[in-house]
C-alpha cells in the first residue's frame, strides 16, 4: 500500500515541477533560435497556467518518438490540437 502512495506522490510532484525547456529542445532536436523561442514560449505559457500542460506533454511525447523532424511534428501537432480545441 505504501508503494502505491509513494507512486501517486511522485506523480503529483512530477506534474507540479515546471517543464524543462532545455530538455525539450534537446529531445526535439531544435536547430534555430526561432525553434528554441517557440519552445520557450510554450513552456512559459504552461508555467503561467495559460496552456494545458497535459496537451503540451502528450504532444511532446508523441513528437519525440518520430525518427526525423521532431520539432516540426511537435509544433504543427500542438498548433493543430489547439485549433481543434477552440472550435
Amino acid at each position: 500500500m505504501s508503494l502505491v502512495v509513494l507512486s501517486v506522490c511522485a506523480g503529483l510532484a512530477a506534474e507540479q515541477a515546471p517543464l524543462d525547456a532545455e530538455k525539450m529542445k534537446v529531445a526535439l532536436r531544435t536547430d534555430t533560435q526561432e525553434e528554441d523561442g517557440f519552445i520557450d514560449a510554450v513552456v512559459d505559457l504552461v508555467n503561467q497556467g495559460k496552456l494545458s500542460r497535459s496537451l503540451v506533454e502528450s504532444t511532446f511525447q508523441w513528437a519525440r518518438k518520430k525518427e526525423r523532424l521532431r520539432f516540426q511534428y511537435f509544433k504543427h501537432g500542438l498548433l493543430k490540437r489547439l485549433s481543434e480545441r477552440r472550435r
